[in-house]
C-alpha cells in the first residue's frame, strides 16, 4: 500500500509541475462545459478555508497533513487486508503527502482542477 502511496505522490507532483510550467496563476482552460483546468495557489484547506489569514495556517496544515498521514499508515497496518478499506485510505495517503510537500516547498498547495455548474464553483 505505501508503494502506491508513493506512486500517487509522484504522479501528484509530477502534474502540478506540469501546471506550474504550462499556466499562469489563475489562467483558466476550460476542457467541458462544467470542467476547467485553472492554476490556482491554495494557501488554506478544501474549498480555500482560511485562504486568507495571515500565514499560520501553512504550518497549521502541514503538521496536520502529517499527522493525518501517520494516522493513516497506523489505520493500513491494521486493515491493510479490507482491499477497498485500503484503497481509500492509500488514496487519501498519497493525496494528503503531496499537499504535505506543496505546502513545504511552496507555501501553499497547487490546485488545477475545477468543476462548476450553473455559476457554483466547487
Amino acid at each position: 500500500w505505501l508503494l502506491i502511496a508513493g506512486l500517487i505522490i509522484l504522479a501528484d507532483q509530477f502534474t502540478k509541475i506540469l501546471v506550474i510550467g504550462a499556466f499562469q496563476l489563475g489562467e483558466v482552460r476550460p476542457v467541458t462545459s462544467f470542467f476547467d483546468l485553472v492554476r490556482a495557489h491554495n494557501y488554506g484547506a478544501a474549498f480555500s478555508f482560511l485562504h486568507g489569514a495571515s500565514g499560520w495556517q501553512r504550518w497549521f496544515f502541514l503538521c496536520l497533513g502529517l499527522a493525518a498521514a501517520v494516522f493513516i499508515v497506523w489505520m493500513l497496518r491494521r486493515h491493510g487486508h479490507q482491499q477497498l478499506f485500503a484503497w481509500a485510505l492509500t488514496l487519501i495517503l498519497g493525496g494528503a503527502l503531496g499537499n504535505v510537500i506543496d505546502r513545504a516547498i511552496h507555501g501553499y498547495v497547487v490546485d488545477f482542477i475545477q468543476v462548476h455548474a450553473g455559476g457554483w464553483y466547487f
